[in-house]
């Protein structure tokens, strides 16, 4: 594998772990009194499309 393609992979597992973490890093930012349950719902079934957007429509509901 050339350095390029390692870049790539990096960059890639990198972006997909960022997007995947949104709702956690948007309820942070937010100061969302709930945060530490909207990150566990995220890391267990944030996999999940549904699981995903139920933790990002949690971090947006009042806090």
């Amino acid at each position: 594998m050339d350095f390029g393609t390692l870049v790539l992979w990096y960059l890639a597992i990198f972006g997909g772990l960022l997007v995947y973490m949104v709702p956690t890093l948007t309820a942070i930012v937010r100061k969302h009194e709930k945060v530490g349950l909207i990150g566990l719902l995220n890391v267990v079934v944030g996999w999940t499309v549904i699981g995903w957007i139920a933790a990002m429509v949690w971090t947006f509901s009042d806090k």
